[in-house]
């Protein structure tokens, strides 16, 4: 859990560790985003180094959620937790508009993982 002189980073200081040497990603729902330097875990990560490196520097929350996670997993994050999102305050108008039904998806990852996975086994039959 973050402590409560725990740092505050800005989304654009998490974009800046996105490498396999220094991998910081960014879970939580709005208000409670954390930021986890997950590097000592890239390559062992169960959907491999790739999959954790195409998100490096990122929100990956949506991702996340979508994804089930043992609690072992949960308590593993917990360690690597150094710090917490600052995250502007939302103009609701503003937030309202961002959300208008239709907008195209930014969400492409999970397309690219389906496609992957699919190649995958088409590959192994």
């Amino acid at each position: 859990m973050v402590a409560s002189s725990a740092k505050v980073f800005t989304l654009e200081q998490v974009a800046a560790h996105n490498k396999e040497s220094d991998c910081w990603i960014v879970i939580g729902r709005p208000g409670a985003k954390k930021v986890y330097d997950f590097t000592p875990f890239v390559n062992d990560h169960p959907g491999g180094p790739e999959l954790v490196l195409t998100q490096a520097g990122t929100d990956v929350n949506e991702l996340f959620e979508d994804i089930g996670h043992t609690t072992d997993a949960l308590a593993l994050m917990d360690k690597m937790c150094i710090g917490t999102l600052y995250e502007a305050p939302v103009d609701p108008t503003k937030a309202a508009k961002a959300n208008i039904a239709g907008a195209p998806s930014d969400n492409y990852f999970i397309y690219v993982c389906v496609v992957v996975v699919a190649a995958v086994a088409y590959l192994q039959y």
